[in-house]
Order: structure tokens, then C-alpha cells, then sequence
């Protein structure tokens, strides 16, 4: 059987049968006229972050790259503010997102993240990939040890949005929208994204031969980096 690393982490949380709801291609036609109809405050948060992931898979690297050899990372900000604003206007003008959907982008948190210390290794990287899709096969046990019976191996598909090489190993970085102020609900939703992480790195590791050396949230919204173990 097949499934989506977002299913298994609803599995784990014990309430499949009340998933949130799927994420719609932001770049399907059909869409289109909804979007341009809506204002910034209109959109979901599902939407939101899906632009945001957009900018950050596209975003050409080398020139943020050559700013910090060349100025440093103090220089990063300004030269930051300047640049992804021209990111987004491009993004709208070849119609990859609408332009209210695009002005929900928050620059002022892409700026926190790359200024970061985690921003700075990944764009000291020699070699940085993202969006990875991938399927692989896992025993059920490892997804959930109320499957330990099961025999079949269960697929998962998925896509890695981030991982560069340090020390030539893997660091994966996984890009997250939420924003939450109760510590409790913070634990859980870490929780169910080191399982997330986790596969990711199980499966990067048997698809290219190389070690994950460590795994990453990066909650952008919330000017975050965490450690998973």
C-alpha cells in the first residue's frame, strides 16, 4: 500500500479521520480566479505557507551567496530586503502566484531565516538540493508500532524541501508555516514532525548512500530553527 508522509503523521496523532485539509496545487488553473478575487486576509494558512515554499524552492541562491562572501553576514539584511522583494515581482509576473497570494509572503521572516546561523551553513554548502521527491519502503513497524504484524512493506511518498551537505553528510531542513504560543501544543507539533523528519532521513540515507548528520525545523513564522533527534 501507498502513503503520503502527511497521512502517516495524522496516524501517528491518532486522527486520520479528521485530517486537516489537503493542500490544493497553488498553481492549478482552476484556481486562478479564485485567488485574484481574494484579498491577503482571505487566504488560509495552508495557502499561505504554500507560497512561502514556492518562494523558497525557486529562489535563485548564488547571488544571496556571493553577498555574504563578499560583504558578509552583516550585509545580508539590507541586501536581502531588496532581493526577494524582486523574487516575489518576478513570481507574480510569470504568473507562478497570484499577486495577492504573493504579498502574504513575509520577507521580514525570510530575512530572519537566511541571516541565521542555519542560513548561513546552508548557503556555505558545496552542494544544496531541494524539493527531493522521493518513494521508498518501509517496514509498518518503523511508521507505527501498532503495525509490528504486518508483513508488506508500506510505501511512502514524499518530498524533502531541503538538504545540504556539511562535512560531507546530509542536513535536511524542513520548512514549516505554523505559529503557536502554548508550549503544549508546541511539543505536540514537534512531535509529530520529528517522525516526518525522521523518515525523510531514513530515506535520503538508502537513496544516495550518504548519512543524514542532522535534522532540521525550520519554523519560519516563528524566527525558529529546531534540532530533531
Amino acid at each position: 500500500s501507498k502513503m503520503s508522509v502527511t497521512e502517516i503523521k495524522e496516524y501517528q496523532k491518532g486522527d486520520l479521520s479528521d485530517q486537516q485539509e489537503r493542500i490544493r496545487t497553488i498553481t492549478q488553473k482552476q484556481e486562478k480566479p479564485k485567488f485574484l478575487e481574494q484579498k491577503q486576509t482571505d487566504f488560509t494558512a495552508a495557502q499561505r505557507g504554500s507560497a512561502l515554499h514556492l518562494l523558497m524552492e525557486v529562489v535563485d541562491l548564488k547571488p544571496i551567496r556571493n553577498e555574504l562572501l563578499n560583504n558578509g553576514q552583516s550585509a545580508l539584511p539590507m541586501f536581502l530586503k531588496k532581493y526577494l522583494a524582486n523574487q516575489i515581482e518576478t513570481l507574480i509576473q510569470k504568473e507562478f502566484l497570484p499577486e495577492a497570494l504573493a504579498r502574504t509572503i513575509s520577507i521580514d521572516h525570510l530575512i530572519s531565516f537566511y541571516s541565521s546561523n542555519l542560513g548561513f551553513r546552508l548557503l556555505s554548502a558545496p552542494k544544496i538540493r531541494r524539493e527531493i521527491p522521493f518513494n521508498y519502503a518501509y517496514e509498518p513497524a518503523e511508521i507505527r508500532t501498532a503495525w509490528a504484524g504486518i508483513s508488506d512493506k508500506i510505501i511512502v511518498q514524499g518530498i524533502i524541501d531541503c538538504a545540504f551537505m556539511e562535512d560531507d553528510q546530509w542536513v535536511i531542513v524542513d520548512y514549516k508555516t505554523d505559529y503557536f504560543k502554548d508550549p503544549r501544543q508546541r511539543e505536540e507539533i514537534i512531535k509529530g514532525y520529528e517522525i516526518q523528519l525522521n523518515l525523510y532521513a531514513q530515506a535520503l540515507t538508502e537513496l544516495t548512500g550518504i548519512a543524514v548528520k542532522e535534522k532540521i525545523i525550520g519554523l519560519i513564522t516563528m524566527n525558529e530553527n529546531i534540532r530533531i533527534r
